[in-house]
This record gives C-alpha cells, sequence and structure tokens, in this order.
C-alpha cells in the first residue's frame, strides 16, 4: 500500500469510529477512498497519500472526474480525503493538509450554468420571479472560481 499508510489508514478509522461514532460503511468507504487515492498516486509515480500534494488530489479528482465520476461524488471523495488529511495533521504526522484549499475551489453555489442548458435556463426565468433569480446570480458570483 506505500509506506506507512495503512496503519494510518487503520488509527484514522479508528478515530473515526471513537470521536464521531461512524459505522463499519461509512468506515471503510472512507478507507477505499483514501487507498484509492493512494494506489493512483502509486500507479502515476507520484509518491503516496502521505506524501501528496494539493496538485497531486487535484489531479486525482480531475481523473476521476473525466472517468466519469459525479459531482456529487467528487465532493463526497473530497470529504473522505479532508477527513483524513485533518486527522493526520491533528496527531502531528503531517505538517499541512493538500486539500485545505480545494472546498474554497470546489464550493459552488446553486448556479444555473452548472445543471441546465440555455433552452432550459430562460424556460425556468420565465416562470421564477425575478427577485430569485438575482439571489441566485449573487450566489454564482459569491461562490464560483473565475476562469482564465
Amino acid at each position: 500500500m506505500g509506506r506507512l499508510i495503512s496503519s494510518e489508514l487503520e488509527r484514522f478509522t479508528t478515530a473515526l469510529w471513537l470521536e464521531r461514532g461512524l459505522s463499519d460503511n461509512t468506515r471503510e468507504a472512507y478507507s477505499r477512498d483514501v487507498q484509492g487515492l493512494n494506489a493512483w498516486l502509486l500507479d502515476q509515480s507520484r509518491g503516496d497519500a502521505l506524501t501528496a500534494s494539493e496538485s497531486d488530489v487535484q489531479a486525482y479528482l480531475g481523473a476521476r472526474l473525466s472517468r466519469g465520476s459525479s459531482h456529487r461524488s467528487i465532493s463526497r471523495l473530497l470529504s473522505s480525503l479532508r477527513s483524513f488529511y485533518q486527522y493526520l495533521v491533528r496527531e502531528g504526522d503531517l505538517s499541512s493538509d493538500p486539500t485545505q484549499h480545494l472546498d474554497r475551489q470546489n464550493r459552488r453555489g446553486l448556479c444555473p450554468s452548472h445543471f441546465l442548458n440555455l433552452k432550459s435556463t430562460s424556460f425556468f426565468m420565465r416562470l421564477i420571479p425575478r427577485w430569485w433569480w438575482s439571489i441566485v446570480i449573487w450566489r454564482c458570483l459569491k461562490y464560483s472560481t473565475p476562469v482564465g
């Protein structure tokens, strides 16, 4: 599995049970998520999950997205990885969390351009009051990452 990742992962899943009372299935899902990142990093000759950088994690999430994972699955995956890295930083095993800044980059408000095409958006804009659209647009501007 690479370096000492198995012992860190075991301690992490135990902490999930002790601190949060998470079920076996949930802890196994967290473990699979971290193991998936670790296996991908080893396969890409990028080290392992304990030496991953922010760009490594971003590349992994991008690879999962390009293989057809939904944005919701990517968000759940990022949540698992963030919990793992926050645990390692808290325990003193790592000095920094490579997922620390990824949350802000991936969190988006309710923005129609993410899930509607132009025709659908025009249809809904006629059905919904103007004041509501000003809130939606404000949220898009607040939470969207600038392009370019």
